[in-house]
């Protein structure tokens, strides 16, 4: 893959868990990690992603000797509406939330220092190259996305379907009634 970075987008800098070497980083990166976020990048409308290993400043003012990877991001703005809990009502969001929360954030916690959110530095696009490896391009996905990641995907957005149709929220209530305190998500899930 190519040495440079795309200058449109913003780049952020992350820090891996330091109990894994910088390769191990680069693998769970790219191979597991990036198949975990193409089905939330791609309904949230990020047509673009890719990530930079072993980078270095373009600038050498700008340190990245404590960073271990670069994510050619969206805006602020879009990551920060991505990740924002929302509200019942916002169209489909809760349930795009939980996934992020469910299964990106738990991946986050095991291959980076912390949540992406929590420790990344934002910088202008092209302030780092590196190894680009190439993600989402045009709105097309250029790896491969087990089978398994698209199922959780589609059952999370198929289980937020059911809590938001109306009348679901009165259904819900009803089954408790009925039954000994169960989790009742899991009743629905299997229900449908």
């Amino acid at each position: 893959m190519a040495d440079s970075a795309p200058t449109a987008m913003r780049q952020g800098l992350l820090k891996r868990n330091p109990q894994m070497t910088r390769q191990q980083f680069s693998d769970h990166w790219y191979t597991k990690h990036a198949a975990l976020v193409v089905p939330l990048f791609l309904d949230s409308g990020i047509s673009n992603y890719s990530q930079l290993h072993n980078p270095v400043a373009v600038d050498p003012a700008l340190d990245v000797s404590e960073y271990d990877g670069v994510a050619n991001v969206p805006s602020d703005e879009a990551l920060a509406e991505m990740a924002r809990p929302k509200k019942d009502g916002e169209g489909d969001a809760p349930w795009r939330e939980q996934y992020y929360r469910e299964v990106v954030l738990a991946d986050e916690r095991r291959f980076l220092e912390s949540e992406a959110l929590n420790h990344i530095k934002i910088v202008d696009g092209g302030s780092v190259v590196g190894e680009t490896k190439v993600v989402i391009e045009d709105g097309k996905v250029l790896i491969d996305v087990p089978d398994d990641v698209w199922k959780v995907w589609q059952e999370n957005r198929d289980l937020g379907i059911i809590l938001t149709t109306p009348g679901y929220h009165s259904f819900k209530s009803q089954l408790r009634r009925c039954f000994v305190p169960w989790d009742f998500e899991a009743l629905l899930r299997a229900a449908f």
